[in-house]
């Protein structure tokens, strides 16, 4: 994946708002800024630990926020969920979207936050 630059570990909204930022999205991992995104994308899905995945919810990146959130909620427990509800108004709306899907597996369904 990372030699071949394989864009599919990068949800499509995300994806999008990139190819504006660098030009189209077949530019997005030729990017400089981006060299280790699927690296580091694929070090949050590889991850044992769950801080790993904590710590990660604060990337730069939204790709990288977006599997950090997305596992929580699956590998996660209700002690997450105060780090996912930081992300109510992340900019990315993937982020965002990933935030209320994990806060609902984890059983916080009524997030008022």
């Amino acid at each position: 994946m990372v030699l071949s630059r394989d864009l599919g570990l990068i949800l499509e909204p995300i994806l999008e708002e990139n190819g504006h930022r660098y030009g189209s999205k077949f530019h997005v991992l030729k990017h400089q800024d981006n060299q280790m995104l699927l690296r580091d994308i694929l070090s949050v899905i590889d991850a044992t630990e769950l801080h790993t995945l904590t710590k990660a919810l604060k990337s730069n990146s939204p790709a990288v926020r977006y599997w950090a959130a997305t596992l929580l909620g699956v590998r996660g427990d209700r002690t997450h969920t105060k780090a996912l509800a930081r992300l109510i108004k992340d900019a990315s709306s993937g982020v965002r979207v990933a935030r209320a899907l994990a806060l609902c597996r984890l059983g916080d369904v009524n997030d008022r936050r």
